[in-house]
Order: C-alpha cells, then sequence, then structure tokens
C-alpha cells in the first residue's frame, strides 16, 4: 500500500517538474524572442 502512495507520488512529482521545466523554456523563449525584436528595431 505504502509503495503505491510512494510510486504515485514519485509519478505526480516528475510530471510536475516536467511541467514546470517545460513552462520557465517557454518564458525563455519568449523573453529572448522579444529582446530580439527590441534589438532589431
Amino acid at each position: 500500500m505504502i509503495g503505491r502512495i510512494v510510486k504515485m507520488l514519485s509519478t505526480l512529482i516528475e510530471d510536475t517538474s516536467l511541467f514546470t521545466f517545460g513552462l520557465l523554456l517557454d518564458i525563455i523563449k519568449n523573453y529572448n524572442g522579444k529582446a530580439v525584436e527590441n534589438e532589431q528595431q
């Protein structure tokens, strides 16, 4: 029973960290894109 809960938790944490990582990448890409646009003007 406990093993199943731990497995669920670790899977949840992995999913969350992957989601957060993807979100951070998107933010960085958007920020870099805006910086490049500002330099070109």
